[in-house]
């Protein structure tokens, strides 16, 4: 009798620990994580920067390059940092978000220095059109078996080079 109370305590003891480690796993799945992109320029540093002075080798040096120079303007020089958490499956929340722009002259002396927040960003709508292109869309098959039979320049043991023509 005492060892059948035993087992069965055993058993129940092993139940119990099994349910509480789902459940510690569970809640950690539901854990939220943080995560930060880029870096702003240290602030000490951004100080020194001096409009109308310094050119753009001078901010390189004096804050390092920056996270993104916009392909069609490079009188815009753009640092940028962003912080956002998720938490289990969802969609990140932005939490925090900064962006210092410096903005250069003509003569690549700064002209501007300006700082943004989250609340000066705006949202914008993408368009869900997709390019037409020319020609044919292959099926799977049709993309394997393209080529078969294709050996440029004739045989394989020819010799032969690049584009199907003769090596010396």
């Amino acid at each position: 009798m005492i060892l059948a109370y035993r087992k069965h305590s055993v058993v129940t003891a092993m139940h119990r620990f099994a349910a509480v480690g789902a459940l510690s796993l569970a809640l950690s799945a539901c854990a939220s994580s943080e995560h930060v992109d880029g870096q702003l320029p240290n602030p000490e540093k951004l100080a020194a920067v001096e409009v109308g002075v310094h050119t753009r080798d001078d901010v390189a040096k004096l804050i390092g390059s920056p996270s993104t120079i916009p392909p069609f303007d490079d009188n815009s020089w753009y640092y940028i940092k962003r912080v956002t958490q998720q938490v289990a499956f969802f969609e990140p929340v932005v939490m925090d978000q900064k962006i210092v722009a410096i903005l250069f002259d003509k003569e690549g002396t700064v002209a501007d220095i300006v700082l943004y927040h989250e609340e000066d960003g705006r949202e914008i709508a993408m368009v869900e059109r997709i390019t037409p292109t020319q020609g044919r869309k292959l099926s799977v098959w049709e993309q394997l078996l393209s080529n078969f039979g294709r050996i440029p320049g004739g045989d394989l043991g020819s010799g032969s080079g690049v584009g199907g023509q003769r090596l010396p």
